[in-house]
């Protein structure tokens, strides 16, 4: 999913929200973001250039109810996917280069 965010807009998340998860890859950096429980943010994985650009937030996954920031993610062996689950053990599929939800499971 492109978008396009300036490094002001990375500098305000990265003070408002930590970085819980961090996956260097050869497309940058994949950036899970903590998000308190309070907040209603969702959609808090990101992927950054070297120069700490953004190059695409997560999309919104039309397909769950009561929509949850991710709590964790992982990287597929081939590096080609992120696998990132919500609360409750809801997991995104998304695609690396793109940042589209290509399928959504649950795992216990």
């Amino acid at each position: 999913m492109k978008d396009c965010y300036d490094k002001k807009y990375l500098r305000k998340l990265l003070l408002n929200y930590k970085i819980r998860t961090e996956i260097k890859t050869r497309m940058g950096r994949v950036i899970l973001l903590a998000i308190p429980f309070s907040d209603t943010m969702i959609d808090n994985i990101y992927l950054l250039s070297d120069d700490e650009n953004i190059i695409w937030r997560v999309e919104t996954n039309k397909t769950v109810p009561d929509k949850l920031p991710y709590e964790n993610m992982s990287i597929s062996k081939d590096k080609s996917k992120i696998y990132a689950t919500d609360f409750y053990g809801r997991r995104s599929i998304i695609d690396i280069q793109t940042g589209y939800i290509e399928d959504t499971d649950c795992v216990k």
